[in-house]
């Protein structure tokens, strides 16, 4: 697609870090990251170790996002702190953003939610009975949000 890419991986290996440089991916830092057009994560939840991942998107990255600027969530609720995206899109309407994963899960922050451009239940690798569960809380999250304030009941 001819996009430039950015990468911040610290742990990725020499080998790999070749390979991908090869393919013209740049490897930036985490802040310079926040300042492409687009960020999407991809991260494992951690929270002990120099990498730590918990609450590692906070106020001063998401202060980096320009205004037209995409952000990304579908690897791991408590990745992004959700009070800091908040105040970020308080300050910066227009950024788009989709979310795929809460801190909360399966319980959702509803401001963020109310906020959110695309927003999807994180269902993957749930059992079917986790998967019912999920949809029944859906469904009865759309009859009492959308059919009664469109009296569609």
């Amino acid at each position: 697609l001819d996009i430039p890419v950015k990468v911040y991986d610290p742990l990725l290996d020499e080998n790999n870090m070749n390979r991908l440089q090869a393919e013209a991916i740049q490897f930036a830092s985490l802040p310079e990251v926040f300042d492409c057009a687009a960020v999407s994560l991809h991260v494992p939840l951690t929270s002990k170790g120099s990498h730590a991942t918990a609450n590692l998107i906070e106020r001063s990255l998401l202060a980096r996002l320009t205004s037209t600027a995409t952000f990304i969530n579908a690897c791991r609720g408590g990745v992004v702190n959700e009070p800091d995206l908040i105040e970020c899109l308080n300050n910066n309407p227009g950024i788009f953003v989709a979310l795929d994963v809460w801190n909360s899960e399966p319980l959702v922050n509803a401001e963020l939610l109310s906020r959110a451009n695309i927003a999807t239940p994180h269902m993957a690798g749930y059992s079917k009975r986790a998967k019912a569960g999920a949809t029944q809380m859906l469904l009865q999250q759309f009859r009492s949000n959308f059919l009664q304030v469109n009296n569609l009941n």
